[in-house]
């Protein structure tokens, strides 16, 4: 198996290394370009929205039942 590094400069933050298990084709990259979009659109939700703990979604739970 070979592995291709695709390595992206980073203005201010070095670079991002992108590993791909093989070599790229013109044809492969729309989808490459959609997976690539989806994670960081997953890592955005996930740094913009944090994930409320246990305690919190229970007393979210609490306040909804109190609420009614």
């Amino acid at each position: 198996m070979t592995t291709q590094l695709l390595i992206l400069p980073l203005p201010h933050e070095g670079q991002a290394v992108l590993s791909l298990s093989s070599a790229p084709t013109l044809a492969h990259l729309p989808e490459l370009e959609q997976a690539l979009a989806q994670g960081l659109e997953q890592l955005r939700q996930e740094l913009c929205e944090p994930t409320p703990t246990a305690g919190e979604l229970e007393y979210a739970s609490w306040m909804t039942l109190l609420r009614n």
